[in-house]
């Protein structure tokens, strides 16, 4: 779907019809407008997807109510919070318990996006030497990036897994070294050149959309880092 999207925009501009009554946009103007407008309600779609059958803060469609429980919600979860904010917001937002304490169990517009389908992650730091002309582009590209969306809709926990994510990944690069694994299993999920749409790209990750993604792969290999994984031993027996 996100891809069939991108190309109605790239032929028709960056306000679709895709049906007698739903227009799509495709400005990051847009999405604050539409998201952080009090007058802006969830579609009827959003009550079906209660697991519990009770409304949650994600399927509750009356603003008052939703208000009333992302008050709740709220207070638990900032940058302090750890696995049991995780456990208390899985309770109260989606219904029911993540059970983290106890278990182990885009396309990307170049006006906001510049080169959008190259890997450059730099794209998202300021750096020593900027100009003001790439302060601006970072800037603009800051403001159309918004995973967790954002008004009074917007993921009550964006801080908590901001930091959680951060961690995560700061941790993985620092005490690994990873790759590809070689042959063909190293290819699940790339794109395969000559298929239809914008699937064709070698080296390309595909991610296939839905509430949320799924996808194939990545297959990789990790290894450690030197002898940097005798700290991550030495914290966890702290």
């Amino acid at each position: 779907m996100h891809l069939a999207t991108y190309s109605d925009h790239l032929q028709y501009g960056s306000v679709v019809r895709s049906g007698p009554n739903r227009l799509v946009f495709n400005t990051a103007t847009a999405v604050h407008d539409i998201y952080a407008n009090a007058r802006v309600n969830k579609g009827h779609s959003y009550s079906y997807v209660s697991r519990s059958g009770n409304p949650s803060m994600w399927s509750t469609l009356d603003r008052e109510a939703h208000h009333r429980k992302r008050k709740l919600v709220g207070p638990v979860v900032s940058e302090r919070c750890g696995r049991l904010a995780v456990d208390i917001v899985g309770l109260l937002a989606f219904g029911y318990p993540l059970n983290t304490q106890t278990e182990d169990t885009n396309k990307l517009v170049p006006e906001y996006f510049p080169s959008p389908f190259a890997f450059r992650p730099g794209r998202w730091l300021a750096h020593e030497h900027e100009m003001d002309q790439e302060r601006e582009v970072r800037v603009t590209t800051r403001r159309a990036f918004q995973p967790f969306l954002l008004g009074d809709r917007g993921w009550a926990g964006k801080a908590m897994a901001y930091l959680e994510l951060s961690m995560a990944l700061a941790k993985t690069i620092w005490y690994f070294d990873f790759e590809r694994v070689p042959g063909e299993a190293g290819k699940a999920g790339e794109g395969i050149p000559g298929s239809d749409g914008w699937r064709g790209r070698r080296d390309e990750f595909q991610l296939y959309d839905g509430v949320v993604v799924s996808h194939d792969g990545p297959n990789l290999v990790f290894k450690t880092r030197g002898r940097y994984w005798e700290d991550m031993e030495a914290s966890e027996a702290r």
